[in-house]
């Protein structure tokens, strides 16, 4: 599909994963995002400060 009402849907999809994505980082826990072959595609700031201090 193309045309305005597919670039709103993707805009709305897209605004709804930065919500998730933050939401994610916002917790004390450490979460990572995998893709389906294993492969990390995000990592929260729980994970990002792990990294910082370990100096990883």
């Amino acid at each position: 599909m193309t045309g305005p009402s597919a670039v709103r849907r993707e805009a709305t999809i897209m605004h709804h994963v930065a919500k998730l994505l933050e939401t994610l980082s916002s917790l004390p826990v450490n979460v990572a995002v995998l893709e389906p072959d294993g492969t990390i595609s995000e990592l929260n700031r729980a994970w990002r400060a792990f990294a910082a201090a370990t100096g990883r």
